[in-house]
């Protein structure tokens, strides 16, 4: 296990069966939904963590 979350999602899909095109197609769609101010589901992602 890594502590980099990308790195693991990867090595998750590549023992799946996951094609790498499909692999970088998914990650650059989490990171466009992972910006400041873009809704994922229900929730809109904020400036900065609350904690």
């Amino acid at each position: 296990m890594t502590d980099d979350p990308e790195t693991e999602l990867r090595r998750l899909w590549t023992q799946q069966g996951v094609p790498t095109e499909q692999q970088n197609r998914m990650i650059e769609q989490i990171k466009t939904k992972a910006q400041p101010g873009q809704n994922v589901g229900p929730f809109i992602i904020k400036a900065t963590p609350s904690g």
